[in-house]
């Protein structure tokens, strides 16, 4: 049981690892889009979240990924865009 248990964490650690490859530029492109720290920074972990539970991000080649993370940086970015 406690095997089954660690093989998770394992996976959400390796997930975490991955995803800190894109932080910087997740946020630089939230930042470039709102001109707001506190709105880049918002929108930046929400695109973050969105992506550490993507599965399928963490099977695609480099490219492919950091489409993801722009796309994911633009819609959330656009949720905080005040009308």
């Amino acid at each position: 049981m406690a095997g089954a248990a660690d093989s998770r964490e394992m996976t959400l650690e390796r997930r975490a690892q991955l995803i800190r490859r894109y932080e910087q530029a997740c946020y630089q492109m939230c930042y470039y889009l709102l001109r707001s720290e506190p709105l880049a920074m918002e929108a930046a972990l929400a695109a973050v979240e969105t992506l550490l539970s993507d599965a399928c991000f963490y099977e695609q080649e480099e490219q492919s990924r950091l489409e993801a993370v722009k796309r994911t940086a633009i819609r959330c970015s656009l949720k905080r865009i005040v009308v």
